[in-house]
């Protein structure tokens, strides 16, 4: 049976590797988009930056498709 403490040091590991994934699926995504529509203003780095996995996924197959950022960040 795991200690208290390796239990706490392996949610802590897979958090911390949660949080790097996201953050990587973050950086490939803001450049995709600045490559196909060019700079993102502060409110789009912004809604980036506060966005969660999923949401990051979205618009990730969103912008395969889209015409503009208004299609990648629509709200439906």
């Amino acid at each position: 049976m795991a200690s208290l403490t390796e239990r706490l040091r392996a949610e802590g590991m897979a958090q911390g590797m949660e949080k790097g994934m996201e953050k990587g699926e973050r950086a490939l995504l803001s450049r995709q988009l600045q490559r196909r529509f060019g700079p993102l203003d502060p409110q789009l780095r912004h809604r980036l930056e506060a966005a969660d996995h999923q949401q990051l996924e979205l618009w990730a197959e969103r912008t395969l498709d889209a015409g503009s950022l208004a299609d990648v960040f629509q709200d439906h």
